[in-house]
């Protein structure tokens, strides 16, 4: 039953350990692809502005600045794919098969229904998790064991029996043999027994207050997660509507150039910000 137990549990975390490096390798997916996207449009930008310096219609400095922010947007499209690759190894090697990026869906924002109550949730825990049924076992089995070592303290019972012949007659005899613990009383298996038993008592009883624990923390951050679903659900429309009445306001002269770079940060933290919100609230789900 305890190995059972263990081998379920070490499947539940199996599932969410393939499921967090799922997610990471989808969003980081997503985030090089905007990035990217990024980089192609300050490449395009920079070859505008280098048109201008050339026609005299913005200062050279300006012209300059549009470049390394170009250059710098690519390089930072390159550490995104290289991260996009070692998270689609790492999650190949949790499933034991080659992974592309092909092969990842979008990352869809999870639906979040209401959070049980607090009491239910530690109540459902405590029934159901299996590494705590493991050691409730586990003290079962220490618990029989003791009892075994305490019955050891008394001998086997043995039955003799046999004949003899005295004075011409032939007698038969049965008796009930016992040795008494008077030395041996079976002392280092009983403590050892015993201490195994407390071991095992006090391991399962930590494990009921770390689930405890472990259960409203979960629930605390899973609700915070869902509070928060309703803007973090528009952050990508209002990233790609700031970012794209940036540039056109620059191109027509009534956005400075440092104005820009400031939405199209702001743009890309907008959406690697929803991006990380969606693997948390997918993960908080999954662990609750």
């Amino acid at each position: 039953g305890r190995v059972q137990a263990d081998l379920q549990h070490e499947r539940r975390m199996a599932e969410l350990t393939v499921a967090r490096g799922w997610l990471e390798a989808a969003s980081a997916h997503e985030l090089a692809r905007v990035v990217t996207e990024q980089a192609a449009a300050l490449q395009e930008l920079a070859r505008v502005d280098s048109t201008r310096v050339r026609e005299g219609l913005v200062a050279e400095a300006v012209g300059l600045r549009t470049s390394l922010e170009a250059d710098r947007a690519r390089m930072t499209a390159v550490r995104a794919r290289q991260s996009e690759g070692e998270l689609l190894l790492t999650l190949s090697r949790q499933l034991g098969a080659t992974v592309q990026a092909a092969q990842l869906a979008s990352l869809m924002a999870p639906g979040l229904p209401d959070a049980p109550d607090s009491l239910l949730a530690v109540e459902t825990a405590q029934r159901g998790r299996p590494d705590l049924l493991a050691r409730e076992l586990a003290v079962a089995e220490a618990r029989k064991r003791l009892s075994a070592e305490q019955r050891g303290v008394l001998g086997e019972v043995q039955l003799q029996g046999g004949t003899k012949e005295t004075g011409g007659f032939m007698t038969g005899q049965l008796g009930v043999a016992m040795p008494l613990p008077l030395f041996n009383r079976n002392n280092g298996a009983r403590e050892r027994a015993a201490g195994e038993l407390r071991e095992a008592q006090l391991l399962h009883d930590d494990a009921r207050r770390a689930l405890q624990l472990s259960v409203i923390r979960a629930r605390q951050h899973y609700v915070a997660l869902r509070d928060t679903r309703e803007a973090a659900a528009s952050f990508d429309a209002r990233a790609t509507t700031l970012v794209q009445s940036a540039r056109i306001a620059y191109r027509e002269g009534h956005l400075t150039l440092t104005e820009l770079l400031d939405a199209e940060r702001a743009a890309v933290d907008a959406r690697t910000a929803h991006r990380q919100w969606m693997v948390d609230a997918w993960m908080a789900r999954l662990e609750l």
